[in-house]
């Protein structure tokens, strides 16, 4: 019994340093190759489902030390108004979030309220008094949205969630009074609902960056002490962050170097001009068959295109043009207007920015480079099938594994690689230059494609 009672007392004492210690990680977030300013980082524990969203942080900080034992960030900006008596938080319920702040001057405050893309949905710029301010922000979306003030001494974040009722978003502001009423609702009600993080050694975490106009970025982690993570965060094209096709699928764009990519695969059945593609359902084999503009769902399945996008031969994505490997392409075919069909030539030029050398983006049927697919792939293993090599999206491309349809009638490969056609016919063959990037390797193959596959598209503005 003794004896016993020892082993215990000395596993308790061997484990409570185990437990005691907080777990503390560095996160930085990253446009490409330059470090940048967050406006958000949410914690979500995918073990024990809590989650917190961190927010006010230090101006000038581009990595961030996180303390998850805790659900903090390590330090502060003095230098702005974020403690409790300036800024306070009076409700935080669907639909409705409210908050006072206590100014040492008048000033211009600006009111930003974007979508957890990163997307700007809202923007006001208030003028406020000395002294104490009431804002009522409410919003009748479905999802979560993000709330940033800012000004010259003042910077303040917040998440709050619409009520679905479909209302558009309203500010209103009452400066230097203690009351604010609106309807029914009181202002000085107290309703805020504070987020709370647990996290033991272990857990696996789910880490997402928020900066106001970018997309939003993830990775799904288990911690270690000390462990340093970097997050990329991309930008929309300018003045283009979305295209939509004649069937009224919405594309996000991502600025990469010097060229506007579609951030997503086609998913269109007809043309722009309205012209309709043939719907390859059930067709079977389609030995010899190099002119038929097919479209397939993978598996046959609309919901896998709902996420991977469509398949298509070749002459469904050139729609009757000539090859091409001009930079651009030239080739409208299957894209919207004012995009194209990117060119063997154009996909070099992506690989190049993305530090491929000269020498290996040009070989063929190999894999070249070293990371350069890890750059195009989308993170974490949602879509991807595990371990999903290298994968960062730094490039912010968000490539998807959508396998194939070969010319047997076969679907094949999804989760394991994705594949993009290109305008550019190998001279004298039937068969077009193509990409394919997989789950277990970081680099990118350069092949050639029969043109009776089912390959998917990915189009750049002209």
């Amino acid at each position: 019994m003794n004896k016993t009672i020892g082993l215990i007392i000395l596993l308790a004492l061997g484990y409570h340093p185990l437990i005691s210690q907080d777990v503390i990680v560095s996160l930085t977030g990253q446009e490409y190759q330059k470090p940048m300013e967050l406006n958000f980082i949410q914690l979500e524990n995918m073990t024990n489902n809590s989650q917190v969203m961190l927010s006010n942080f230090p101006a000038g900080t581009t990595t961030y030390r996180i303390n998850l034992s805790k659900g903090i960030i390590l330090g502060g900006g003095e230098d702005l108004q974020s403690d409790p008596l300036k800024i306070q938080v009076l409700c935080n319920r669907p639909g409705l979030l409210k908050l006072q702040i206590d100014l040492l001057e008048k000033e211009s405050v600006i009111i930003d309220i974007y979508d957890i893309n990163g997307r700007i949905i809202h923007k006001e710029n208030l003028f406020c008094e000395k002294g104490e301010n009431r804002f009522e922000i409410s919003s009748g979306g479905n999802g979560m949205l993000l709330t940033e003030l800012h000004g010259t001494k003042v910077k303040y974040c917040n998440k709050f969630f619409g009520d679905g009722s479909g209302r558009g978003i309203e500010i209103v502001s009452l400066s230097g009074t203690s009351t604010l009423r609106t309807g029914k609702v009181s202002f000085p009600e107290s309703n805020y609902m504070p987020a709370e993080f647990i996290y033991s050694p272990g857990d696996v975490v789910r880490f997402t960056a928020f900066k106001a106009g970018y997309y939003m970025s993830s990775i799904l982690l288990t911690p270690q002490n000390e462990d340093s993570y970097m997050l990329y965060l991309s930008l929309p094209c300018p003045l283009v962050p979305a295209v939509s096709d004649f069937d009224g699928n919405v594309y996000y764009t991502v600025q990469i170097g010097t060229q506007c990519w579609m951030r997503e695969n086609v998913n269109s059945t007809h043309y722009s001009d309205g012209t309709p593609m043939v719907d390859g359902t059930g067709v079977g084999p389609i030995f010899g068959d190099y002119t038929t503009p097919y479209w397939f769902d993978y598996d046959d399945s609309v919901y896998n295109s709902l996420t991977y996008g469509k398949l298509y031969t070749w002459a469904a994505v050139m729609h009757g043009a000539e090859s091409s490997n001009s930079i651009p392409s030239g080739v409208q075919g299957i894209c919207p207007n004012g995009w194209h069909v990117p060119s063997d030539e154009e996909w070099i030029v992506l690989e190049l920015f993305l530090g491929m050398s000269e020498y290996e983006a040009y070989k063929w049927m190999v894999w070249r480079g070293t990371i350069e697919g890890g750059k195009l792939k989308e993170c974490g293993t949602i879509h991807w099938m595990d371990p999903n090599s290298g994968a960062s999206n730094e490039s912010g491309f968000a490539g998807l594994p959508a396998g194939l349809r070969n010319n047997e009638g076969l679907f094949m490969r999804k989760k394991y690689g994705g594949m993009w056609w290109s305008s550019s016919v190998f001279p004298g063959s039937n068969s077009s230059a193509v990409r394919w990037i997989t789950y277990d390797l970081s680099m990118i193959w350069r092949d050639f494609g029969l043109k009776n596959a089912g390959i998917s598209v990915r189009c750049v503005k002209d």
